[in-house]
């Protein structure tokens, strides 16, 4: 064979290769796309069926899927929220988070978070007050705080296993020397776990969950409401949420300005619930005590609507939990939800 006829072989072999490649390539892409959209069209059929079975396991928190053998515990931790302080560390990354007023116009986040979710770094921590332990004990977990009132140091020490001071368990804690303090306190998920393994804690997530469901589903008397005013009587402590369409969640804003962590991630939330209850000053301080046990008036906002409905809580061992008109339980979305605590004095919340 001559030279010629071995390269005008050798082309054509490789020609037949790189076909047999690309039809080898395509039938595999083909395969995947398929398997995609058959992936796709079950969920959809899913929520359609209102089939929310799909996910074997579901966080009793958050109601988000996972996979480990055991569901994660939690920890709550007192997170800042004076001018000071600003921006917070890890809030975007809670599960769960209570906003009330701690002494006016100031208001403070108890920002419940899973094991499993690693952040380096959550604060700035801050004092414990009797309310927003009493908002703890139903989970069962860690409660990680700097001090605190005379009364929640007092209540703590009588009625609570789970506490973390950093008075007492200071190594589980750092400060930060970019900033000043008091507003300069930080712990992370890696100190919480060792605290938990030194104390020898089991933490078994022995509190009851919520209900939800699929996302999107709208309940028939929900009305419309895309954006969201909460009037903590100060400017600086004012809150908007903007309903964002494409990710179906809710934006915060605070003082007028987009709520991020330091690292500039943006904080959303699947579903805002509006706890109104009575508050009042106990002190010349000017510290609160507010009401957590008993029923109130409540709004859920999720999905781009608004759902009137009522808070309860018969005792400190069980769940605040959140009833429609109907007396239905509500069900949330799965994902992070901001129980917003108005006091009944304040202006009411607006929407729209």
């Amino acid at each position: 064979m001559s030279k010629k006829e071995k390269k005008k072989l050798i082309i054509i072999i490789l020609a037949v290769v790189f076909v047999l490649g690309l039809f080898f390539v395509g039938s595999f892409l083909y395969k995947q796309i398929k398997k995609t959209e058959n992936q796709n069209q079950k969920q959809v059929e899913a929520i359609i069926n209102n089939d929310f079975s799909e996910c074997e396991k579901r966080k009793s928190i958050n109601g988000l899927c996972y996979d480990l053998d055991s569901e994660p515990g939690l920890f709550s931790v007192m997170i800042e929220n004076h001018s000071d302080s600003r921006p917070p560390s890890g809030l975007s990354g809670a599960d769960l988070i209570y906003e009330s007023v701690v002494e006016a116009p100031i208001t403070r986040f108890l920002a419940v978070f899973s094991l499993d979710n690693k952040i380096n770094k959550i604060g700035p921590v801050r004092s414990a007050r009797p309310f927003y332990v009493d908002w703890a004990k139903e989970f069962k977990a860690p409660y990680l705080h700097v001090g605190g009132s005379p009364e929640a140091l007092d209540y703590l020490a009588e009625s609570y296993v789970f506490d973390l001071n950093q008075f007492s368990f200071g190594q589980y804690f750092w400060r930060d020397s970019s900033r000043h303090k008091p507003h300069n306190v930080y712990t992370s998920t890696d100190l919480v776990k060792k605290a938990i393994a030194s104390q020898a804690w089991s933490i078994k997530n022995d509190f009851n969950s919520w209900k939800y469901k699929p996302e999107g589903q709208i309940v028939d008397e929900a009305k419309t409401a895309k954006e969201v005013y909460i009037n903590f009587n100060s400017p600086v402590y004012a809150v908007k949420w903007l309903y964002d369409e494409k990710r179906n969640n809710y934006q915060r804003f605070q003082a007028g300005r987009p709520h991020k962590d330091a690292d500039y991630t943006q904080i959303y939330a699947k579903n805002i619930a509006i706890m109104y209850t009575e508050s009042r000053i106990i002190d010349s301080y000017g510290r609160r005590e507010t009401k957590t046990v008993g029923q109130g008036k409540a709004l859920i906002f999720q999905d781009g609507k608004v759902l009137p409905a009522e808070w309860r809580r018969p005792g400190l061992d069980q769940r605040t939990r959140f009833f429609s008109t109907q007396d239905q339980e509500v069900k949330f979305n799965p994902g992070t939800t901001w129980i917003e605590v108005i006091p009944v004095q304040y202006p009411e919340v607006k929407y729209e």
